[in-house]
């Protein structure tokens, strides 16, 4: 066993028009990142997250996910402004021991007021979470976990209408071998399986090796009444011609 330090930055890439209008203790949260040996989740609250502020400021959370374990971390929330610099005036940092899937933060990050004018660009701003554990216990290796800078809206609320994000998200994850992130995007996927989606998702499953996802869509095609729909269609035709091998795997299922 050896002692060392983990860090970790991540940027996260929310959706301002989608998201100021949501009522104060209404808020997103992203999927899992890993830092050290941990899984933390980053919480946005537009109007804040409690009533005494009166939607003043926007409020900012980290959240332990891992049950059964205390960490302490330092750990800064940061906007970048409009030309993706890190700004000064908006950044904070702290430190907190964490226990069992517990949230620390800032109610008072900064005033909504603000940042519309300072950093919403196409109706985007971007927040930079950076996460420094001491004293990890790690095996062998020392854990940092660099900036790997994916996106995330992390809508829960929207995630229904946000399913081409998903699967670019996916794409992000399997790039990067965020594995937890992956499992997030392939769960969300595949319980939002329609017949306006699925063509896309099955080769989001074929091209970045998710079996359960890609099972569930090929059942899904295989359903005679969603056949008849989408057999025809340019999108069915170009996925086959792209991936000949999917036909076959149709096939066998569908004599099962």
């Amino acid at each position: 066993m050896v002692t060392a330090t983990a860090t970790g930055c991540y940027q996260f890439k929310i959706n301002h028009s989608k998201t100021k209008d949501m009522g104060t203790g209404e808020g997103i949260i992203s999927p899992k990142f890993r830092v050290g040996q941990h899984d933390w989740t980053f919480e946005y609250y537009p109007q804040g997250y409690e009533k005494e502020n009166n939607g003043k400021y926007v409020s900012v959370y980290l959240e332990l996910q891992r049950e059964s374990v205390d960490v302490r971390a330092t750990f800064e929330f940061a906007l970048l402004d409009k030309y993706g610099t890190l700004s000064t005036i908006a950044m904070k940092s702290t430190t907190h021991t964490f226990t069992s899937c517990d949230a620390f933060g800032f109610r008072d990050f900064f005033e909504r007021s603000k940042l519309e004018e300072m950093y919403v660009k196409d109706c985007y701003f971007v927040v930079q979470v950076k996460i420094t554990i001491k004293d990890e216990s790690c095996t062998g290796t020392c854990w940092n976990t660099s900036s790997i800078g994916y996106l995330c809206e992390g809508l829960q609320k929207f995630r229904e209408e946000n399913k081409p994000f998903f699967q670019h998200l996916l794409a992000a994850a399997d790039r990067y071998a965020v594995e937890k992130l992956k499992a997030t995007c392939e769960y969300t996927l595949l319980k939002s399986i329609s017949l306006d989606t699925v063509l896309s998702t099955l080769e989001s499953a074929e091209k970045h090796n998710c079996s359960e996802l890609k099972k569930g869509c090929l059942q899904f095609v295989i359903d005679k009444d969603n056949l008849v729909s989408l057999v025809l269609t340019e999108g069915y035709i170009k996925l086959i011609q792209n991936y000949p091998s999917l036909l076959a795997e149709l096939k066998d299922l569908a004599e099962k």
